[in-house]
């Protein structure tokens, strides 16, 4: 899940630019650039909107648990040490 949330801020980044492009180096804003600014907008939306429905509705995430990623946040860390005990059999 978190490199969709990557992928995301990366989409955002690509939205950033065109505007600094526009506004700070006095780029020419096409319709085709507005097209796509208007996708990067729509997909962005519809993601965040499908993650939220998703974890209003309790499916599980990519784990297998259900609700939220933060809730189940700590299952996830282990001391590394108990990993090294473990390991040694003790």
């Amino acid at each position: 899940m978190a490199t969709q949330y990557k992928d995301s801020q990366r989409i955002l980044l690509q939205y950033v630019n065109v505007q600094v492009a526009v506004f700070y180096f006095h780029d020419e804003f096409t319709w085709l650039r507005g097209f796509g600014l208007f996708t990067i907008l729509v997909g962005v939306s519809l993601f965040n909107w499908y993650k939220y429905q998703k974890l209003q509705a309790g499916h599980a995430n990519e784990d297998g648990m259900l609700g939220s990623p933060e809730a189940n946040a700590s299952a996830k860390y282990v001391i590394l040490e108990e990993i090294d005990d473990l390991d040694e059999g003790t």
